[in-house]
């Protein structure tokens, strides 16, 4: 599956918004993505927001499994990153 777009704001280290579209465009259009990192007692929260060009556009996105996808990814970044934290 391939995937291209143009980084339009990037905010080190709190912010990154960029464009994405798929070669094969089964998501109708290009969509806007927002990155956003939050710091609080020495945690990091990221929030990702994603607009899509129309409403049909969403509705195909949800339908492909992009929820259950995107959760599994992080899950898996989380217990990497936890794997590599220097342990007392």
């Amino acid at each position: 599956m391939g995937i291209s777009g143009t980084f339009r704001e990037i905010v080190p280290p709190k912010r990154i918004v960029h464009t994405e579209i798929f070669d094969q465009d089964w998501a109708g259009g290009e969509a806007e993505v927002t990155t956003t990192l939050r710091e609080a007692n020495g945690r990091t929260t990221l929030s990702m927001t994603v607009r899509y060009a129309s409403a049909a556009a969403r509705e195909a996105a949800l339908e492909s499994g992009i929820v259950d996808g995107m959760s599994e990814t992080y899950d898996t970044l989380a217990a990497l990153l936890a794997d590599l934290s220097i342990k007392p």
